[in-house]
C-alpha cells in the first residue's frame, strides 16, 4: 500500500513538472498583433483639417494580411480623402472606402511574401475635417490580421481607436482699443483677412508660393504645421523668391496650416490640403550580371533625392542575403559593394528610397545575379555526388535484404512453432482418447459385475451393448484421425 501510494505521488509530480516544462518551452510561441489609430488624442479646432494613420504592430510575427471596419461620428467630423499611397500593403482585396453617410471606413490589403514584419506599419492614412465642437470616437468595430504562416491565422490582440477633441474656431486676435488710435506715417493698423497661399509641385517637391498678399502689414514670420506634425517657423526671409520647399511627405492628400505673424502679434491663418506626388523609385545596375560563389558584386544606383538614405537588398530562395544602407550623394547617385556571396544559383537585387522612417518608395524592379559555383566545388561536386549515391544505393540494398532476412527468419520460425504446438495438440489428444476409453472399460467392467449378479434390463442392456461396441473400435478411431491431423 505505501509503495502504491509513493508510486501516485511521483506520477503526479512529473505530470506537473512536464506541464511546467511544456508551457515554458512554447511561451515565445504565442504571437499577437494590434491595430491602432494614431495619433490619438488630437486636438483641434471646428474647420480643422487632421489626418489619422492606421498603424499594425506585429509584435514580431510577419503577416501577409490585415483587413478593418472603423467608425466615426458623422456629426462630429467628416471624412475629406483615405489614402493607401504610403501603405506597407501592396495588394488591396477590398480598395480603401469610407462613407459619411454611415460614418464607416472599410479596407482590406495584404503584401506578398515574406509579408511585412514592424512595430509601426502605416495602412492607410484618414483625413478628416472636423465639424462641430465636442469629443469624437474613432473606433475599431472589426478586424483581423493574418500571419504569414500558410494558414491565416488571425493573431490580432488588440484594437486602439482614436479620439479628438474639437474645440471652438480659432479667431483672429485684433487687439482691442477703448478710444482710438494714435496712428503715425510709419504705422498701419494690420488688416485681419484670410490669405491662401498656392503649393505647387517642383520635381518630386511641394512648393508654397507666397504671393505677398498676406493682408497682414508687418509681417515677420510663418508658422506651417503639415498634418499632425510638429508645426515650424519661417521667417520672411528666409524665403527664396516668395518660395518655399517643404519638406517631402508620403504620396496623398496632406492637410497644411500656415499662420502668418505681424511684429506686434497679429496674425492670420490659411488651411487647405494639398497632394503629395509619388516617392520615385531608384534605378540600378550591377558591375557584373553573373559571379562566382565567394566573390562581391557592385550596386551602382540613382535616386532624385541627394543625401538621403537608400537600401539595398539582396535575397535568395525567399531569404533576404543582406541589406545595405547608403547615404545618395549630392547628384542623387549612390553604389554599394556586397559582402562576399557565397551560396550558388539566382540572386534577386532591389533598392528603396527612404527619406523617414514612414516615407519609403517602392522597390525598385529586382535585376538577378548569378552566382556560379567555384572550380574546386564542381571538381568535389563531380566526385561526390557519385559517391554518395553509390552508397545511397548500397544501403538501400542493404536494407532492402535485411528487411527479407528478417521475414523469412520469423516465417520459418513462426511455422517451426505451429508445428511443434499442433504435434504437442496430437499427443494431447491422443492421451485424452485413451483416458475417454479406460473410462469407458471401467463402466464396461461395472456393467458386467451388474449382469453377473442379475439380468440386465433391457434398457441396461442395450446401454451395456454400446459401450462394449464403441470400447472395440475407439482405438482405430483415434489411429485414423491422428493419421489425418499429421
Amino acid at each position: 500500500m505505501p509503495g502504491t501510494i509513493n508510486k501516485s505521488i511521483l506520477k503526479s509530480f512529473l505530470s506537473i513538472f512536464l506541464l511546467i516544462v511544456l508551457s515554458l518551452l512554447f511561451a515565445d510561441k504565442t504571437y499577437a498583433a494590434s491595430l491602432s489609430l494614431l495619433p490619438s488624442p488630437s486636438t483641434v479646432s471646428v474647420g480643422d483639417i487632421i489626418s489619422e494613420r492606421v498603424s499594425v504592430n506585429t509584435e514580431g510575427q510577419s503577416i501577409n494580411t490585415a483587413n478593418a471596419s472603423i467608425q466615426f461620428p458623422t456629426d462630429m467630423v467628416e471624412v475629406v480623402s483615405i489614402t493607401k499611397s504610403s501603405s506597407v500593403f501592396t495588394l488591396w482585396v477590398e480598395e480603401p472606402s469610407f462613407s459619411n453617410n454611415t460614418g464607416q471606413i472599410t479596407f482590406d490589403g495584404g503584401v506578398p511574401n515574406p509579408g511585412f514584419n514592424g512595430q509601426s506599419g502605416n495602412l492607410v492614412t484618414i483625413t478628416f475635417r472636423a465639424k462641430k465642437q465636442g469629443t469624437a470616437s474613432i473606433i475599431f468595430t472589426d478586424g483581423a490580421v493574418r500571419a504569414n504562416d500558410g494558414m491565416g491565422t488571425d493573431i490580432l490582440n488588440g484594437k486602439f481607436g482614436s479620439t479628438i477633441l474639437i474645440g471652438v474656431p480659432k479667431e483672429i486676435e485684433v487687439p482691442s482699443v477703448t478710444e482710438t488710435p494714435k496712428v503715425t506715417k510709419t504705422e498701419t493698423v494690420a488688416p485681419v483677412e484670410s490669405f491662401n497661399p498656392n503649393v505647387v509641385v517642383v520635381g518630386n517637391q511641394n512648393v508654397i508660393i507666397f504671393d505677398g498678399k498676406e493682408t497682414i502689414s508687418d509681417l515677420d514670420y510663418y508658422t506651417i504645421q503639415i498634418d499632425d506634425n510638429p508645426s515650424f517657423k519661417v521667417n520672411k526671409d528666409e524665403l527664396n523668391n516668395g518660395e518655399l520647399y517643404l519638406p517631402v511627405q508620403s504620396p496623398g492628400s496632406h492637410a497644411l496650416s500656415i499662420v502668418a505673424f505681424s511684429k506686434k502679434g497679429n496674425y492670420v491663418e490659411s488651411t487647405s490640403t494639398f497632394i503629395s506626388p509619388a516617392i520615385s523609385i531608384p534605378v540600378i545596375s550591377l558591375s557584373s550580371e553573373q559571379i562566382t560563389s565567394g566573390e562581391s558584386v557592385i550596386v551602382y544606383g540613382k535616386t532624385d533625392y541627394p543625401g538621403k538614405q537608400v537600401n539595398v537588398v539582396l535575397e535568395s530562395g525567399g531569404k533576404e542575403l543582406g541589406r545595405y544602407t547608403q547615404t545618395t550623394k549630392d547628384d542623387g547617385s549612390f553604389s554599394v559593394i556586397t559582402d562576399k556571396i557565397k551560396t550558388t544559383g539566382s540572386v534577386s537585387i532591389w533598392a528603396e528610397t527612404v527619406l523617414s522612417d514612414s516615407i519609403k518608395s517602392q522597390p525598385s524592379e529586382k535585376l538577378y545575379l548569378k552566382v556560379n559555383e567555384t572550380p574546386a566545388m564542381k571538381i568535389t561536386f563531380s566526385i561526390v555526388y557519385p559517391i554518395v549515391a553509390a552508397i545511397s544505393v548500397i544501403v538501400l540494398l542493404l536494407i532492402l535484404i535485411f528487411i527479407l532476412y528478417s521475414g523469412w527468419h520469423k516465417f520459418f520460425s513462426l511455422k517451426k512453432r505451429i508445428e511443434n504446438e499442433s504435434k504437442q495438440t496430437i499427443v494431447d489428444i491422443h492421451k485424452a482418447m485413451l483416458l475417454l476409453k479406460d473410462e469407458l472399460n471401467d463402466q464396461l467392467s461395472s456393467l458386467e459385475k451388474v449382469k453377473a449378479d442379475r439380468k440386465l434390463n433391457e434398457k441396461e442392456e442395450a446401454i451395456f451393448t454400446e459401450i462394449e461396441k464403441n470400447v472395440d473400435g475407439i482405438e482405430d478411431f483415434i489411429e485414423k484421425k491422428l493419421k489425418k491431423m499429421m
